[in-house]
């Protein structure tokens, strides 16, 4: 049975009532000294009661406030992971055999990358070299190629660049985060190489979010780990760093390890549609959200259902008719030996029912 924690009110009246049962002829109106005194040692005895079940919140990490659930998080050995900064790679222009320095900047935006390696412009007048964002942040990821401006080019080489590739930042981990991977800890305990220890390892490190474990997928006795960082792929760097942490802790008996990011479905949306009362830009900024949170409780494998993305539409208000020209029906990831793919949001496009 839970604990009754009464109000001041009930506290008072406790006392009150105490006090007539020893003392019949006591005056305990509102402005007599009983009453007083009974609200004083109320309102005292109230707080006491709310630190006591604030104090008990805190002896469980599922509803400890942020600074303990720090401490129980210390006891296994874990914290909040830093924020990351996105890395990814950088196609530059010029002249064949002319070297390309490491330490070239340019900006997207109002955001600062700067080239972190060397190399040459080979025979196709081109060559790619690494880049890693100035800040962290999730901001300075790219989901497509962007054409950029560098800054102090060298000569023989061209100030127009292409940022190719720009994954893994990621912000400090959340309270919400920690707890997850708290609670995971105290329920699947380390056992020498099981499944959840993979996954565990890989959620170590800086900017993984999720990680998925599959045995035997390729081999027998042999690991695939597939990690995301955010809603969106890992970098290079941060799929490196999952191996080298795993690769630390595995059990030498393990056959084969192997880490790396999921193959992306990305699917786009053309939806028909018949309004009244609003315009097609409301339509799709309201129903933008409610897709990509859908995406986002996607894993690797999992099927996109198309009638709930329906129902997302239909749902929305001025909605008098619609229809899905794609995607024409549910789309299918796989998870086999060839691969392991993630259906991600693509464009979405509102077009005028006829």
């Amino acid at each position: 049975m839970a604990a009754v924690v009464k109000s001041l009110d009930e506290i008072r009246a406790d006392q009150l009532r105490e006090i007539l049962n020893q003392l019949p002829e006591a005056d305990t109106g509102s402005d007599s000294d009983y009453f007083v005194r009974a609200s004083g040692v109320g309102s005292a005895v109230e707080g006491l009661y709310a630190y006591q079940q604030w104090q008990t919140k805190q002896i469980f990490p599922d509803s400890a406030d942020p600074e303990y659930l720090l401490r129980h998080a210390a006891l296994y050995g874990m914290s909040l992971k830093p924020a990351v900064a996105a890395s990814g790679t950088l196609k530059v222009f010029g002249t064949v055999t002319t070297a390309v320095p490491s330490g070239l900047r340019f900006n997207v935006g109002a955001l600062g990358y700067t080239t972190t390696s060397s190399g040459a412009i080979g025979a196709d007048g081109t060559t790619v070299v690494t880049v890693a964002a100035n800040d962290t942040g999730s901001a300075s990821n790219i989901a497509s190629p962007v054409s950029v401006q560098l800054m102090s080019v060298p000569s023989g080489l061209q100030s127009q660049a292409t940022l190719l590739t720009m994954t893994g930042g990621l912000e400090t981990e959340t309270y919400g985060q920690l707890l997850s991977r708290l609670l995971d800890r105290l329920r699947n305990p380390p056992g020498s190489g099981k499944l959840s220890d993979y996954r565990r390892w890989a959620l170590e490190v800086p900017g993984i979010t999720a990680a998925y474990v599959y045995p035997h997928r390729t081999a027998v006795g042999h690991i695939d780990v597939v990690v995301v960082s955010g809603n969106a792929l890992p970098s290079q760097d941060e799929i490196d760093a999952v191996m080298l942490n795993i690769n630390l802790n595995r059990p030498g008996a393990c056959r084969g390890i192997s880490v790396f990011a999921p193959e992306l479905v990305v699917v786009d949306h053309v939806i028909q549609v018949k309004l009244e009362g609003v315009d097609k830009d409301t339509l799709k900024t309201v129903i933008t959200p409610q897709f990509a949170s859908y995406y986002d409780s996607l894993v690797p494998g999992a099927t996109v259902v198309k009638s709930k993305l329906e129902g997302i539409v239909s749902d929305a208000n001025g909605i008098v008719d619609r229809n899905f020209v794609t995607p024409a029906g549910n789309v299918s990831t796989v998870i086999d030996a060839s691969a392991v793919q993630w259906a991600r949001l693509g464009l979405i496009t509102i077009e005028d029912m006829a």
